[in-house]
């Protein structure tokens, strides 16, 4: 095949093929939350199409599997069991261009975190509404 003809294949066949994957295959969201209870009420309550949801319950480890499953989104309990807090794997996925935000059942300030990057924890279901939100913009 000529040089012309193979580009012509990539340019028009290939590179379209690889935006269309990408914009229609499956999500992987992490969410890092140590409470089982959170876990299970935030699978009956928040409804995400077209993704895989992960759950782990420790920070522990968390780094390695970014590496084998690096997922599309992060959502990290703030007060991690371990030495880890949620701040510091928040970082970890910035520094990695990976979007994440943190949960958190406290009222208070949290240090060198924007506001917007964090949600408060509510019996009310305008939190569930709030994550569904704040997971579609992500991913989409």
């Amino acid at each position: 095949m000529e040089i012309i003809e193979q580009s012509f294949l990539i340019m028009f066949l290939v590179v379209p093929m690889v935006f269309f994957w990408d914009k229609h295959r499956i999500k992987r969201i992490l969410i890092v939350e140590d409470n089982a209870n959170d876990v299970f009420l935030f699978k009956i309550n928040v409804h995400i199409e077209n993704c895989v949801v992960e759950y782990k319950n420790s920070a522990e480890g968390i780094i390695s599997t970014f590496w084998k499953r690096r997922p599309d989104l992060v959502i990290i309990d703030y007060y991690l069991p371990g030495r880890q807090k949620g701040d510091e794997l928040l970082k970890f996925c910035d520094n990695n261009k990976i979007p994440a935000f943190l949960v958190t059942g406290s009222e208070g300030e949290i240090l060198g975190v924007d506001n917007q990057r964090i949600v408060r924890k509510s019996a009310d279901k305008s939190y569930y509404q709030r994550l569904e939100t704040l997971i579609n913009e992500a991913i989409t």
